[in-house]
């Protein structure tokens, strides 16, 4: 019920993501492994600009619930992480992420299919352009 109220808050524009949030805290206090709680979190935090926190609380999802036909939640969960991880100043460790997240989506199209990373487009247009564009322009050219 608690995690249902903070995503209704979540989607509600009247509602504040501070409301949302102390909702899914809420929820993972009652219990610690609601998957969907601590996701939620993650995007709370990020919509938040708390960009530490937010990569933190991405690193607590369980990729084993996001597997199968949500792979895609996970997928971007990956760059959501990443691109938290450099805009709170970690910038070779957000490399490193976004890095390996192009090899597997360079090895494994289907990963990035709906995807084709707002964050990835970010920083392989921008702050990482030397280290990433060529291969993100690969992966551009394989997209069906």
């Amino acid at each position: 019920m608690l995690y249902l109220l903070g995503s209704l808050c979540y989607i509600d524009d009247k509602r504040s993501l501070e409301e949302s949030l102390c909702f899914f805290d809420a929820a993972i206090d009652k219990d610690s492994d609601h998957q969907w709680a601590i996701l939620s979190r993650a995007y709370c935090l990020h919509d938040l600009e708390r960009w530490t926190d937010a990569a933190t609380a991405y690193d607590k999802v369980n990729a084993a619930c996001f597997m199968g036909r949500i792979v895609w939640r996970y997928e971007l969960l990956l760059e959501q992480r990443a691109y938290c991880t450099f805009r709170s100043g970690s910038t070779e460790s957000a490399l490193a992420q976004f890095e390996s997240m192009l090899n597997r989506w360079l090895a494994n199209p289907q990963l990035a299919f709906g995807l084709m990373g707002l964050y990835m487009a970010k920083v392989a247009t921008g702050e990482f352009r030397n280290p990433l564009s060529t291969r993100y322009a690969e992966l551009l050219e394989n997209d069906d």
